[in-house]
């Protein structure tokens, strides 16, 4: 009986302090503070314990990604090529239908219509295909 006394007591003013602490943290922006202040440094400490297992870990990922686009170069290659050509012919044409519009615009009486987007003649009021007004 004496022995569940002392745990008692024991237990109740742990359950007090911390209910203290929590409170006081909540108001307490300083004390807040100086707690986090421990976690940060606790972190710090984890980190610089860690370092030579976080770069292991990273020069590790850097290899698998650098295996990882040879493999799909090596088996995937030419289609890649293939691609990358097809892209090049598109943005081609493109660019050359881009350099002729502009070329028109700057040599024609033609202007387009704001709405709908079609050539029309530069002293036209009205569309010719939408009929909006200019």
């Amino acid at each position: 009986m004496k022995y569940f006394n002392t745990i008692f007591v024991i237990v109740f003013a742990l359950v007090v302090i911390t209910m203290i602490v929590t409170i006081f943290s909540i108001f307490s922006s300083k004390l807040r503070g100086k707690l986090l202040n421990k976690q940060v440094k606790a972190i710090k400490y984890m980190t610089d314990y860690s370092k030579d297992d976080i770069q292991a870990i990273n020069e590790n990922m850097s290899s698998i990604a650098i295996n990882s686009k040879k493999n799909i170069l090596n088996k995937y290659g030419e289609d890649l090529k293939d691609i990358s050509t097809k892209e090049a012919k598109i943005k081609e044409e493109g660019i050359k239908i881009k350099t002729k519009s502009i070329k028109e615009g700057l040599t024609s009486n033609k202007k387009y219509c704001k709405h709908c987007g079609v050539l029309i003649d530069e002293d036209s009021q009205y569309c010719s295909k939408c009929g909006k007004k200019q």
